[in-house]
């Protein structure tokens, strides 16, 4: 979604836990920052243990040289705030949270939403069906995903710049 919109520079903040989601999307998302630009930037990467630790660790994504445009991440729907140390969101900072289901209808943060009720029903019935059979191989589901948007993702600031001024040159 986030590339959808233009961004390049993509941050990436994941709980303290080691999670096999989060290892799964670390090394995707390493493997795609690799392929784009030649190599991994370190400073990309978030790790906060809790919902208080979020501006911290966005603070440190975002005090390099070359700061990511936006951040896909947990807890971000905790923030609630228009303007992350001194960017404004999302004008200059996109956010997106990875799972819709922890935040209230208030959030101001757009995430990746799932049916988590669906998804626990299929989880129930491989399971049940796992044990009633011989089977021994474990089946990847794929459950479909959505974005709920919350006002949180723009295009990139040089993205809608480099269209207004292609939009002046063809008024002119």
């Amino acid at each position: 979604y986030l590339r959808s919109l233009g961004h390049e520079r993509i941050g990436l903040l994941h709980g303290p836990l080691p999670h096999y989601s989060f290892g799964i999307i670390k090394k995707l998302f390493e493997h795609d920052n690799y392929e784009r630009f030649g190599k991994i930037e370190r400073t990309w990467v978030g790790v906060a243990a809790n919902e208080a630790d979020v501006p911290v660790a966005l603070g440190e994504m975002l005090k390099g040289p070359v700061r990511p445009t936006a951040i896909l991440g947990v807890y971000l729907y905790a923030l609630g705030v228009r303007e992350i140390h001194h960017l404004k969101v999302p004008e200059e900072l996109s956010l997106l949270a990875f799972d819709h289901s922890g935040q209230d209808r208030a959030s101001p943060v757009s995430s990746v939403g799932g049916d988590n009720v669906a998804l626990g029903m299929e989880s129930v019935r491989l399971l049940v069906q796992r044990r009633e059979s011989s089977q021994t191989s474990a089946r990847r589901v794929v459950p479909p995903v959505h974005i709920v948007e919350h006002g949180s993702c723009s295009r990139p600031q040089e993205k809608r710049e480099l269209a207004a001024e292609g939009n002046q040159r063809c008024l002119a």
